[in-house]
């Protein structure tokens, strides 16, 4: 949806309230409005849409994979899981949707805090290996190539281009995200867990096409 600059004349007691609830939900003034507006002729908004997807995306991995901690808050998701690893390193997922070429896309976002150099490598190896497979079989995921960043985190962002194929239905976008959440979770747990393993590569392949299924 394209959106532009409007003038309105509002009531400064609405405009308090309004920034409030802004507050509350995580929001903007410009979001809220536009979002309540929305509501009030029966459309629905980018903010709409994306709290839609992460409140049912949420359950979703609550009920299948009880390993994943999941925190959800104003309208954003972090899921939180660990590899084995020196330490036990923390993995957190994170999701949001931009817009490419006029169609919708969805961005998965894998961080990582540990500051370790061969850690930081076995992550380029695993997703080098993940998009090596998914180009064989699935095709679901796109895994651009790691860029620098000066934050001290490890970052990775893949990008789900078939995560609103042929429809716009929250609880199906949900349904194929919460897939892919756990597809990219099992595939690196069984790549960590199988690391000085000569079958690694058939392993993390066998995780992979068992939870392409699901998608």
């Amino acid at each position: 949806m394209n959106k532009s600059m409007y003038s309105l004349i509002l009531t400064d007691e609405v405009i308090a309230r309004i920034d409030r609830l802004a507050y509350e939900k995580g929001m903007n003034r410009s979001q809220l409005i536009d979002h309540l507006l929305a509501r009030e002729v029966g459309m629905s908004t980018r903010e709409h849409q994306t709290r839609s997807i992460i409140y049912y995306t949420v359950s979703q991995i609550n009920t299948q994979a009880t390993s994943l901690r999941v925190h959800m808050d104003r309208g954003s998701m972090e899921v939180d899981t660990f590899v084995k690893y020196k330490y036990n390193p923390t993995i957190k997922y994170g999701f949001d949707i931009i817009e490419e070429g006029g169609r919708l896309l969805g961005l998965l976002k894998v961080q990582s805090r540990s500051t370790a150099a061969a850690l930081r490598n076995n992550l380029d190896a695993f997703f080098c290996l993940l998009s090596v497979i998914d180009d064989r079989y699935g095709q679901f995921l796109r895994i651009p190539a790691r860029k620098q960043t000066d934050t001290g985190r490890y970052h990775r962002t893949v990008v789900l281009p078939k995560l609103f194929e042929d429809t716009d239905d929250a609880q199906k976008v949900a349904d194929r995200l919460s897939a892919a959440i756990l597809l990219v979770d099992d595939a690196m747990q069984n790549y960590f867990n199988a690391l000085h393993s000569p079958s690694q590569s058939r392993i993390v392949e066998e995780a992979y096409l068992k939870r392409l299924r699901d998608i």
